[in-house]
């Protein structure tokens, strides 16, 4: 055999291993599915310590943990720990959104089933590592009810003073994404 036909037979066999070798179980052409993308409140919460509002905290509520968990298709399950009696609750219903047209504060409406009562407010979620939800909800007959327009904190009478602290307001309740 001749020297050129060697060549020409050793660039022949390496690119069929070439070919060969590009070949591969990996090459998949099925369609990609592109993630599926939800609400930014969607997920599960909770609020436990100093995070729990204080209206929440005090008697006859006497809760000291509340995990929420807003799924997507509008359900959402409360659970809340009572310090007083060491006793776990829990309680679902669905939600409401009312998005913002402009800033990042949306209304929100609640409806629990048992007990049944429903409540309205605001709530924001600030992306972090992790995630916080502010929300400010209040039982839907109370006389004044959060508004995205008024903002957190805007109802002077939630706001508590006993003189010797500096005034806090009663009802922001901050959660954290598990």
């Amino acid at each position: 055999m001749n020297k050129a036909l060697k060549i020409l037979l050793l660039l022949a066999l390496a690119m069929m291993a070439l070919g060969i070798a590009s070949c591969s179980d990996d090459d998949d052409d099925s369609p990609v599915t592109p993630p599926v993308e939800t609400d930014p409140w969607v997920g599960t919460w909770i609020s436990a310590g100093a995070n729990v509002a204080p209206l929440v905290y005090m008697a006859p509520v006497n809760t000291d943990t509340v995990i929420v968990e807003l799924n997507a298709n509008n359900t959402v399950t409360l659970t809340q720990h009572n310090w007083d009696t060491d006793v776990w609750s829990t309680n679902t219903g669905t939600y409401g959104i009312t998005e913002s047209d402009s800033g990042n504060i949306h209304a929100i409406s609640l409806s629990y089933t048992n007990p049944a009562y429903d409540q309205v407010g605001i709530f924001e979620v600030v992306e972090g590592t992790p995630d916080i939800l502010k929300l400010e909800v209040v039982i839907s007959t109370y006389p004044t009810q959060p508004t995205v327009q008024g903002g957190f904190e805007a109802d002077p009478a939630l706001w508590f003073d006993d003189g010797t602290n500096p005034p806090y307001y009663l009802n922001l309740q901050t959660y954290v994404r598990q």
